[in-house]
């Protein structure tokens, strides 16, 4: 269930289209924003009676006030990703950003911790899906997975951009898109322990089973 105030957000203030909206994004609150973004966080060096006070101490109690959670489906398999993001309706304050330490930058949005960022690949509702089918004029025939749909035909656009809602956005006009929580965050590059360069970089595995040398080109 979404919240109005959140649904507004996303319907109302970028344009995302309802279905989409309410198959993406939900409120959450209490400590289930805990159990979504601390999946991968190392408890195994606390005590259990003392996991919510550690837990406490390191990210304090501004996620249990609720904010809605953004997730989508993992492309490498079609199913459900853990993997999201969270938009707090009290963000925690980040003392290390900011060009005065008197006033520390909020952080808006919260990954999950000591997690690979991935890729928002929202769910698409079959009347999205028929739209950009339409566009491009490629049937959907026995496709059950949008995004399997869109790897096997590379003929058709993908866009890149920043942010779920942007991605919402322009799935609703009718244009595939996958979001990246951030500029750099599609690519990975090895370093050493030092931060010294040990190889190329790399697109994240989400962003490489989309790099079809033909995609986007009238010669596929």
């Amino acid at each position: 269930m979404l919240t109005p105030e959140a649904l507004k957000e996303w319907v109302e203030g970028s344009g995302v289209d309802p279905e989409l909206t309410a198959l993406n994004v939900e409120s959450i609150n209490g400590q289930v924003p805990y159990e979504r973004l601390l999946y991968n966080w190392d408890s195994s060096k606390v005590h259990p009676d003392a996991i919510w006070r550690e837990v406490n101490h390191r990210f304090g109690d501004n996620w249990t006030y609720g904010g809605w959670w953004c997730s989508g489906v993992d492309v490498l398999n079609q199913q459900e990703s853990r993997w999201g993001c969270y938009k707090p309706n009290q963000p925690r304050a980040d003392k290390s950003k900011g060009f005065d330490p008197n006033k520390p930058k909020p952080i808006k949005y919260e990954h999950p911790v000591k997690t690979s960022t991935e890729v928002f690949a929202l769910r698409v509702p079959h009347h999205i899906w028929q739209k950009i089918s339409d566009r491009y004029n490629v049937p959907i025939g026995d496709y059950v997975y949008f995004w399997e749909w869109v790897k096997d035909h590379p003929e058709i656009p993908l866009a890149v951009t920043e942010g779920a809602k942007k991605a919402g956005a322009l799935l609703t006009a009718g244009y595939v898109a996958i979001a990246i929580p951030g500029v750099r965050s599609g690519y990975r590059q090895p370093r050493d322990e030092f931060g010294n360069k040990t190889g190329q970089s790399h697109l994240i595995p989400q962003l490489q089973v989309f790099a079809q040398s033909c995609r986007d080109s009238k010669e596929c």
